[in-house]
């Protein structure tokens, strides 16, 4: 027998998790920290991991966090259930892995090789802690058996490398968590790949993610008004946002500083040839040269120093100033220029720091300027992924919206189910039952 279980999720984006378990194996797909319900005051000096579960950023789970200096949360220890406990991680976004330090040291967790990599740079780098449970990089495209279930990661396309969906198989039902995935990325054909390879398998059931069903999403269109007085430009693709760069850097007599989201090696990759076949000189953040360095070992990057900071004083226009928002202050030592937000953080104005940094890129005299490409699929190409897999039952999940999409699943002929959260569903009896 085999049980699936959503833990979050189905009404959110971030912190979904989905527990596949059978009387010997507990295997969950992703463990990501949601956004909490409510604020929790430290009066107790709880720790970190149950404050996320008293707010909701993580969902209360039986027997695998450790749980005996807790305070205020009552959820049976890791010890009271002796099955192997396994992760298994789509990709390295906060919400779908930021949970893993909360895991004790005998989960395991499968990345694609990819991720582990990049995990790997990040907590070097200090942007990541280093987890207690045990990390394991596989093969795209290698079945693995965890007892009586088996797993396999499928390569896909998002905004970090290593992104995949992953598939399982238990004694009664075949199952795909889509992960998040786009069409207009750089790597479309792996998402159709899986896709299609999906409908060969014929799964039982595809949990796809929703992100732009979500009620108000704006991602992945291009919006002409103004919000706050402040551009915003959003591009249909990866490919139009680097042909945009071009246009700038040929237009634009003055420096042009860049947020970059640090975990899009590909973008800032693309971005930093681009501007050496227009003969500028694209700055890194060491950092960002050193998680670069670990995917493009040959490229040619100039890093930020006070040296190249007098370079920049002299011919500003010659130059591209990746600057994360850590860095901000060195705007102002540099003078005007143009400022691309391109999905860097803080990422908008839900964050109480995107008004500090509106403000204090205005303050050193630059010109604002949204330049982002969504990570997630346009509703239309959900709908051709869902349509392509054509599994028995099709879940929405990772959207604030999961009825809109039901219903346009429902439209298209699939068959949506809409799960209840923290239920026990049988597998072997069928999600109807």
């Amino acid at each position: 027998m085999s049980w699936m279980t959503i833990h979050s999720g189905l009404e959110r984006i971030g912190g979904n998790i989905v527990e596949i378990a059978t009387e010997r194996v507990r295997v969950l797909t992703d463990f990501g920290v949601g956004i909490g319900d409510s604020d929790v005051s430290d009066e107790h000096q709880m720790s970190d991991l149950e404050q996320h579960l008293l707010a909701g950023s993580l969902p209360r789970i039986e027997g695998i966090f450790e749980t005996d200096q807790f305070q205020r949360v009552t959820l049976a220890d890791r010890q009271t259930d002796q099955r192997p406990l396994v992760v298994i991680l789509s990709h390295l976004h906060i919400d779908h892995m930021g949970g893993l330090i909360y895991l004790p040291s005998d989960a395991m967790v499968y990345m694609s090789e990819s991720t582990w990599r990049l995990y790997q740079q990040l907590i070097q780098l200090g942007l990541e802690q280093l987890p207690a449970c045990q990390m394991v990089p596989v093969n795209e495209d290698e079945w693995i058996d965890v007892e009586d279930i088996s797993f396999c990661l499928k390569k896909s396309d998002h905004d970090v490398p290593g992104i995949a969906s992953i598939w399982l198989e238990t004694p009664d039902a075949k199952l795909i968590h889509s992960g998040d995935f786009r069409l207009h990325g750089t790597s479309p054909e792996d998402v159709l790949d899986w896709a299609r390879a999906a409908h060969e398998w014929q799964p039982d059931i595809l949990l796809i993610e929703g992100t732009t069903y979500s009620k108000g999403t704006d991602e992945g269109k291009v919006d002409s008004q103004e919000e706050s007085n402040k551009a915003r430009l959003y591009l249909a693709s990866e490919a139009a946002l680097v042909a945009e760069f071009k246009q700038l850097l040929k237009q634009q007599d003055q420096l042009i500083a860049i947020n970059l989201y640090e975990r899009n090696i590909e973008r800032i990759v693309a971005l930093h040839r681009a501007a050496q076949q227009l003969d500028k000189t694209f700055v890194m953040e060491t950092a960002i040269a050193q998680l670069v360095r670990a995917f493009y070992p040959d490229e040619k990057i100039v890093e930020w120093s006070p040296a190249v900071r007098d370079e920049i004083l002299t011919q500003p226009s010659k130059f591209i100033l990746q600057n994360s928002y850590a860095h901000i202050d060195r705007l102002a030592e540099i003078g005007a220029g143009l400022y691309l937000h391109s999905n860097g953080t803080p990422l908008g104005d839900y964050d109480p720091e995107y008004a500090q940094m509106l403000s204090r890129v205005e303050a050193a005299g630059f010109e604002f300027q949204r330049f982002a490409v969504s990570g997630h699929a346009t509703p239309e190409d959900i709908l051709t992924i869902a349509k392509t897999v054509d599994a028995t039952w099709t879940i929405p999940w990772h959207t604030f919206n999961p009825e809109r999409l039901e219903q346009a699943l429902e439209a298209i002929g699939l068959q949506p189910f809409m799960p209840s959260c923290q239920h026990s569903y049988d597998l072997a009896k069928g999600l109807c039952e």
